[in-house]
Parts: C-alpha cells; sequence; structure tokens
C-alpha cells in the first residue's frame, strides 16, 4: 500500500511539472511573434530604413513622395534615410507597406532600445534578461490600435492593460502575493512562468488548476508521510509483542512436550492445555499465531512421542483453523502460510479444499497444494498430475521426489500413468521417478510407446534404461542413432556402448567414418572400445590413418593416464 501511495504521489508531481512546464512553454513566445502580437515598451521604438548614402540631400530619393528623416552620418560616411521613430509595431509596418508599395523593396525594419539603434540580436537578449528578472512589458491588442491614423501609434488605455513577459516595472503584479508555496513550486519545475501572473479568464483557471493540483500533492505528501510513521510505528510494536509473546511460549511449550509427566493424551486435554499456557494468552490472535509459528518449527526437527504431542496440541486449541482460515484467503501469501503448516505438521484433514488449489496461478501456491495431495493422499493416486495446467519445474519435482522418498518401499506408486500427462514435463518426471525407484516393472510400458517419445523423452528414457540396465529395446534404439539432436545421438552411443552387442558395434563403426563433430566421434570410439576393445582398436587405429581427429581421440583414450578422462 505504502510503495503504491509513494508510486502516485510521485506521479502526481510528474503531472504537476509537466502542465507547468508545458503552460510556461505556451505563454513565452519567442519575441518576433511578441513584437507582431502588439507589444509595446517605453524603452523600444522602430524605423523603417529606406536607403543610405552618402549624400545628405539625395534629390533622386524624392521621388518617392515619403515621409521620411536623416539620421547622422555614421562612422563609414553614409545617411541613412528612415521613417519616423514609432512606438508599436503595426505603425512600423504602415511605414514598410507604404514604402514597398512606392517601389522601395529593399526598405526593411530597424530597432531603437532607449533611442539607441540595436540588431535584432542585441534586443533578443534584452528581451530574454527581462524574462529572467521577471520584468514585465505592456501587451496592446490589435484591436485597439487606431486603425484610421495613418501614420498613428498604438493607444492603449489602462483599462486594457495587461501584464505580461515584456512590461515596465510599474506594470508588475507582486508575485508574492502569488503566495510563498506557489513561487517555490514554479521555480522548482523551471521554465518560464510569467504567464502565472497574467491576469485573464484564461490565466485565472490556470492558477486555479495549478494551486488544486499544488494543495493535492501536499496533502497527499502528508497523507503518505503519516501512513509511513503510522506503519512502521505498528510494525515496531507488532515486533516487540511478537518477542514478548516467544518468551511466554516457551516455558509452556517446554513442559508440555518434554515433562514425562504430561502425557500424550495430557495435550489432548483442551483444560489441560489453558491451564497450562493461560486463558488470556490463548484469547490474543497475535499469541495463537506465534504459539502455532513454534508448533510449526520444532515439528520439523521432532519425530516419535514428541511429534504426536505437538500435533495434538495444535488440533486440540484448534489452530488448525487458523490454518484453514488462511487457505481459504484472498492473498496468496495467507494461502503459501496454511498450506506450510498442515503440510509441516502432517494434518490430512483439508485434502478436498487443496486439491482445487493444484492448478493456482501462484507457483508457491501450487508448488505446496502438490505436495500436499502427494503426502495426504492415502491412496497414493497421481491422478492430479495427469491434467495440469502449468508445466512441473524442475525445483517442483525435487520437493516431489522428496516426499516420495520419504514413503515406505511399499507405498512408493508405479510412476507408469505419468507417462500420459497432458504435460511433457510431468512425463519427463515420471521417467525420472521409474529411475530412482528401480521401477522394473514399468520397463514393458516404455518399450511399447518409446518411438513416439519427444527427444527430450528419448534421452530421460536412455538414462533409466542404462540405470536398471534394460537391453531389450537394444534394436530399435540402435535406428536412433542418425538424429541430428546431438545430445540425443550422444545418448544413444553411450547406451549402445555399455549394453550393445557386435551388431551395435557395426552400426558404431559405420556411424564413425561419416561422423565430423569431434565430440560425437570421441563418444563413437569410446563406445567400440567398450563393446569390443580389441576390434576397436584395430578399427580406429586404420581410421587415424586417414584422419587427424580420430588419431587425437585414438590417442587420448589409449593413454593409460587419461583413461579416467575417457
Amino acid at each position: 500500500m505504502i510503495k503504491g501511495a509513494f508510486i502516485f504521489c510521485f506521479t502526481w508531481a510528474i503531472q504537476i511539472a509537466t502542465f507547468a512546464q508545458e503552460a510556461s512553454l505556451v505563454a513565452a513566445p519567442a519575441l518576433q511573434d511578441t513584437i507582431q502580437a502588439g507589444f509595446i515598451h517605453p524603452s523600444l521604438s522602430y524605423r523603417i530604413q529606406y536607403l543610405a548614402s552618402r549624400d545628405s540631400t539625395d534629390i533622386a530619393f524624392n521621388k518617392y513622395d515619403i515621409e521620411y528623416e536623416i539620421e547622422e552620418k555614421t562612422t563609414n560616411g553614409y545617411y541613412r534615410y528612415v521613417s519616423p521613430k514609432v512606438a508599436d509595431w503595426p505603425s512600423a509596418m504602415k511605414y514598410l507597406d507604404n514604402a514597398q508599395a512606392k517601389g522601395i523593396q529593399d526598405a526593411w525594419v530597424v530597432y531603437y532600445w532607449q533611442e539607441e539603434r540595436i540588431s535584432f540580436k542585441a534586443l533578443d537578449e534584452i528581451y530574454q534578461s527581462l524574462l529572467a528578472a521577471k520584468d514585465t512589458l505592456t501587451e496592446a491588442s490589435l484591436s485597439n490600435i487606431d486603425a484610421n491614423n495613418e501614420m498613428g501609434t498604438t493607444s492603449i488605455s489602462s483599462s486594457d492593460q495587461k501584464t505580461s513577459p515584456f512590461e515596465v516595472e510599474e506594470y508588475i503584479e507582486e508575485p508574492d502575493s502569488e503566495g510563498f508555496l506557489t513561487k517555490i513550486f514554479l521555480q522548482t519545475i523551471g521554465g518560464n512562468y510569467s504567464w502565472f501572473y497574467e491576469s485573464g479568464k484564461e490565466n485565472f483557471l490556470k492558477k486555479l488548476i495549478i494551486r488544486i493540483m499544488i494543495i493535492t500533492f501536499v496533502i497527499l505528501v502528508i497523507v503518505l508521510f503519516s501512513i509511513t510513521l503510522f506503519v512502521r510505528y505498528q510494525n515496531k510494536a507488532r515486533k516487540m509483542t511478537i518477542k514478548r509473546f516467544k518468551k511466554r511460549v516457551y516455558g509452556p511449550l517446554t513442559e508440555l512436550l518434554f515433562d514425562d509427566d504430561i502425557s500424550l493424551e495430557d495435550c489432548r486435554n483442551k483444560d489441560k492445555l489453558i491451564g497450562i499456557i493461560g486463558e488470556n494468552n490463548l484469547n490474543k490472535s497475535l499469541f495463537k499465531q506465534v504459539l502455532l509459528d513454534e508448533l510449526v518449527t520444532l515439528s520439523q526437527n521432532m519425530k516419535g512421542t514428541v511429534k504426536d504431542k505437538i500435533k495434538a496440541i495444535y488440533q486440540t486449541l484448534g489452530l488448525d483453523e487458523v490454518s484453514r482460515k488462511k487457505i481459504k484467503s484472498f492473498r496468496w501469501s495467507n494461502i503459501a502460510d496454511g498450506l506450510d503448516e498442515l503440510l509441516k505438521l502432517d494434518i490430512p484433514d483439508h485434502l478436498k479444499e487443496i486439491k482445487k488449489l493444484k492448478n493456482s496461478k501462484n507457483y508457491v501456491v501450487r508448488s505446496l497444494a502438490q505436495q500436499y495431495i502427494i503426502k495426504m493422499d492415502e491412496n497414493k493416486s497421481l491422478d492430479f498430475l495427469l491434467n495440469m495446467s502449468y508445466p512441473l519445474s524442475e525445483w517442483q519435482q525435487v520437493n516431489l521426489y522428496r516426499i516420495f522418498k520419504s514413503f515406505k518401499k511399499e507405498d512408493v506408486p508405479i510412476f507408469t500413468p505419468l507417462l500420459h500427462a497432458n504435460q511433457e514435463s510431468v512425463r519427463i518426471f515420471g521417467l525420472k521417478m521409474i529411475r530412482y525407484f528401480n521401477k522394473l516393472i514399468a520397463v514393458e510400458k516404455i518399450l511399447e510407446e518409446m518411438d513416439n517419445y519427444s527427444d527430450a523423452m528419448k534421452r530421460e528414457m536412455l538414462k533409466t534404461f542404462l540405470r536398471l540396465n534394460v537391453a531389450d529395446g537394444l534394436r530399435p534404439i540402435e535406428k536412433w542413432i542418425h538424429v541430428e539432436d546431438v545430445t540425443l545421438k550422444i545418448a544413444v552411443i553411450q547406451y549402445l556402448g555399455k549394453l550393445g552387442d557386435e551388431h551395435s558395434f557395426e552400426i558404431l563403426a559405420r556411424e564413425i567414418e561419416r561422423e565430423t563433430d569431434h565430440m560425437v566421434l570421441f563418444e563413437l570410439a569410446k563406445a567400440m572400445r567398450q563393446i569390443n576393445q580389441t576390434e576397436a582398436d584395430l578399427a580406429l587405429a586404420n581410421l587415424a590413418l586417414h584422419s587427424l581427429k580420430i588419431n587425437s581421440i585414438y590417442q587420448h583414450l589409449k593413454d593409460p593416464h587419461l583413461e579416467e578422462t575417457a
């Protein structure tokens, strides 16, 4: 729950930051866009330069009939013919349009800051510095420009003024009025956020959304922090309580399990158990869980009467009901705990319920359920393994084998039904169990079906036949020597080397002549020598004359010092 809250809170923070960053990008247009939209600044003005001439009275220019002024002579000796200075872009555009309409196509806009002519690049740097300093400009709507004034300037009433990133100091809306937390938040997320201090309905909604998000975020952080502290306190208190309960459990359990004066029947007497352990203690659910855990731990290392006493205490005090409730839980960890308790204490009363868990989606629950069913089923039936929804992992196979190993010899099943299971891993497990428990009775069934086995099953079958010294399937198995699967081919060769005859020797001798894989050649030569060393040495010596690979393998097999590695 805490982890989920952290993720939720962090996601909200990212969303807030993204929203504000995007809003700042939208609200901080490029300088050219800002100018063209009708923004003005008292220090900013424009002219249209028509041409530059070395003559301060260029008679040819007069033909254009355009209002102009002449700037002072520049350092390079030219006079600039320019329009009158205007304070806004639309007015400058009127001069430019008029000049181009009268044939001066090369006219262009020039910029002045505080009466000094500057380049557009320099103006952009000033603009950026104003943004960084949270300076402001007055924004004039194009609708407020006096369109009837041919050479007019922008007229702006105080009611139409809007704060923007390019406004003089006297128009600043004090940022501190927006609140210290808002300022800190906007500074933290970075970007240009001057839009936050703009008036208007759109920006009011933006500010409202940001404030709601900030408040929500702060509340979430406070709640999360409070929950974390509370959970930590609860966990610490629980650990201390468990430690205290364990001390209360040790004395009564030692008396009940190891005192010769207390018999098995006494451990089945509920009143006597309550008298020794304490009724107040048993009324506490956490104490009962601590007692249950200690009984489970002890049961793993005890046998005989002590083990019987543990089971009697567990059942008499109704602790098996605690475990049963766990296996009906919706949480897999609780189900696994309940299964583990019932399994370790050998309580067979819940077989029907636990069979429903054999195909659980959860690996741990499924594994424990399989172990419980095999251990507790009096009939030792393996039918539940025949239609599994999931493969049987190596670890699950080891655990099931450990349970079979604990059975009496006569209780160990034959395992042949597993050879027809829907999952190949279960069929392979069946072959392994036939091998480990020497179930020769299953060999006939395997011989009937082995041609239909997959390569993986054939490899496992050959291991089983080698272990059980089964040579009955020699002829069919000899045909498998030409398979493409190298591991299966080696398994066939090893089988023929140990259980093969002269016919098998001939097959191996023919195969070694056309084989090229070094590992397979080694196994072929080794198998031939196992069947008939004299004939094999003659054949190998002849082949060694024409093959460096076989020569090195033959020398290796003949070397007495390398005999163990062969």
